[in-house]
């Protein structure tokens, strides 16, 4: 199989699928800029703190805060860019559920165009997980009335 078969079937209509990984990750991105100004604020804060109180700039208090700030930015970026891949991959395997369906149901269609309008032998399924489950069912029924 090659490379490019691989991404076809990551991506049946990659403009709806695109769309959505990337909406979950502007999502991702907005949420993480709101936390990471908020936490950037707070250490402000606290060092005016630490400075009304005259702390020594070199003591212990400011050592401990830039410790603690350089640790909880390390790790914020580090779980920011694993939740966006996890929502990314959430949001493909989403996608696959509402695209697929609509994927076999143009294939189906195709074939009844390219056999000049007679049915296929087999009804139209979708994957046992798939959304719109009802959908071939509904479809399967109204093409055998239609052809009566």
């Amino acid at each position: 199989m090659s490379y490019k078969r691989k991404i076809k079937n990551f991506l049946l209509f990659p403009a709806v699928q695109l769309s959505l990984i990337f909406s979950g990750f502007l999502i991702s991105l907005t949420t993480f800029t709101i936390f990471w100004l908020n936490l950037r604020n707070t250490f402000q804060q606290l060092e005016m703190i630490g400075q009304q109180l005259k702390f020594n700039p070199e003591g212990g208090y400011f050592k401990l805060l830039v410790s603690q700030q350089n640790l909880i930015y390390k790790n914020l970026l580090l779980f920011g860019l694993l939740g966006a891949l996890i929502s990314a991959l959430v949001l493909l395997m989403l996608s696959h559920k509402v695209v697929g369906p609509i994927y076999r149901l143009q294939h189906y269609f195709e074939s009844i165009i390219q056999n000049d309008g007679k049915l296929p032998p087999e009804p139209l399924t979708f994957r046992r997980f798939d959304f719109f489950g009802r959908l071939a069912q509904t479809i399967n029924v109204a093409l055998k009335n239609l052809k009566k």
